[in-house]
């Protein structure tokens, strides 16, 4: 060989032998990154909403100081030269992005409000006091038309074949409902005069409450379901008596631990009683379901007494205190909701089945994004930043579901009518969800 190809020859097998050394590549922030940290977390330690465990390095120095002095800080930083009139400099900070983003100097100060506004926004959305996520269905939907939500009767038992006899073909029926999503939003501006005079508080606060509003939403929406006792498919309320699941008994109400243990009790034994959906041929054979209760909802005013029904180690019902409390591991989660309330003559509760099971209200999002969705834009008609939140979701009953069984009249209780149309004659009723509801 000659000495050329000697060479690489040699190289190349000392590189065979030689490991090549692992090596720890680390990436850190660069000067501008580390300045917005420490700017946007400042500005949250400043507003006080917005609770941060490790704030960035240099935060407390930005905590001390005005809108204003950030945003000619971002200014200085970017290399603009500053101006002495303060609504210009100020509008030059608020509006800096586009084609100056790509020449390098923009400034930073709107992605400073920016991420501090999604920060607050998200604030406020994880304390929101909603309840539906206890007893609603978390659904998802692609697109905003009108979707149908179809409940197929169960296929039926197995059946026994005689020996060269032919197969028995299921029958089953179905029932529909609709649900269909919504688009709700709110528009805020953050203007010059407001970084002038320094309202951190009003920006931060406002967007902490579109958060909040947000996780209330969907709330609103499953409630007003509930109060609205809106026909369904088959023409009858959600709540009535063709369901079978309208329970106005003055002594199931909770206004005394008595009447609150009655209620509770009455609503787990329909409950109990639910069976199979199934088509009417097959409805002889439906099996009973055996679905647990899972959720109280009741007012706040009722919650304490409500809590006290479950949760007591003895029956709160009974004056023996020996008595022990049949309702104490039952694992029923007694949810306040003051919403359900439409009047002061209004004692409405509700009891249901785990919403993953037997579902009555679903909760539906587009593309299943629960968490709102901010936008920020430029003022075309006035100085300053506009700040959008926006959520699509809708709700809607999309079930209930026919106990079969017969209710007899009861001394002082009112008689619950026998389903129309049941080919068997038999009173239906509802567990999946039972109403108790007083009107005066």
């Amino acid at each position: 060989k000659t000495v050329e190809e000697s060479q690489r020859s040699v190289l190349d097998k000392l590189a065979e032998r030689e490991e090549v050394p692992k090596q720890n590549i680390v990436i850190t922030q660069d000067g501008r990154d580390s300045f917005r940290a420490a700017a946007i977390d400042g500005l949250l330690l400043k507003a006080g909403q917005v609770r941060i465990d490790k704030p960035a390095a240099g935060a407390s120095e930005f905590r001390g100081m005005s809108l204003l002095d950030i945003a000619k800080d971002c200014l200085r930083r970017a290399g603009i030269k500053g101006s002495t009139d303060l609504r210009e400099m100020v509008g030059r900070a608020l509006n800096l992005r586009g084609a100056e983003t790509i020449a390098g100097t923009a400034s930073d100060f709107p992605y400073i409000l920016a991420a501090t506004a999604n920060k607050s926004l998200l604030a406020g959305y994880e304390v929101a006091p909603a309840t539906y996520q206890f007893w609603a269905r978390t659904g998802s939907l692609n697109d905003f038309k009108a979707a149908t939500r179809i409940k197929f009767g169960d296929v039926g038992k197995l059946k026994l074949v005689p020996e060269g006899q032919k197969y028995t073909e299921t029958k089953r029926t179905e029932k529909k409902e609709t649900i269909q999503l919504g688009t709700y939003a709110r528009m805020w501006t953050m203007s010059r005069q407001a970084v002038i005079n320094d309202d951190l508080g009003a920006f931060a606060n406002t967007m902490f409450g579109f958060g909040v509003e947000a996780r209330m939403l969907p709330n609103d929406l499953a409630i007003a379901v509930l109060t609205a006792n809106a026909a369904m498919s088959d023409g009858f309320s959600l709540f009535s008596s063709e369901h079978g699941n309208l329970d106005e008994e003055t002594d199931r109400k909770i206004d005394t631990l008595a009447h609150g243990t009655a209620a509770l009790a009455y609503m787990i034994k329909l409950m109990g009683m639910q069976k199979q959906y199934q088509h009417p041929d097959e409805a002889e054979s439906a099996r009973y379901m055996n679905l647990r209760a899972k959720v109280w909802l009741v007012s706040m005013t009722d919650w304490l007494l409500a809590r006290q029904v479950v949760t007591s180690a003895t029956d709160a019902g009974q004056a023996n205190a020996g008595v022990v409390n049949p309702f104490a591991n039952l694992g029923i989660t007694v949810v306040p909701e003051q919403n359900i309330v439409t009047s002061t003559t209004d004692y409405s509760h509700y009891l249901f089945a785990d919403p993953r099971i037997a579902p009555v209200v679903e909760v539906a999002f587009l593309q299943g994004n629960q968490q709102p969705y901010q936008e920020e834009m430029d003022q075309a008609d006035a100085d300053g930043r506009k700040w959008l939140c926006r959520l699509d979701c809708g709700a809607a009953a999309v079930d209930y579901l026919r106990v079969a069984g017969h209710l007899g009249r009861r001394p002082g209780r009112r008689r619950i009518p026998e389903t129309r149309g049941c080919a068997t004659r038999r009173a239906f009723l509802c567990c999946e969800v039972m109403k108790h509801a007083r009107t005066g």
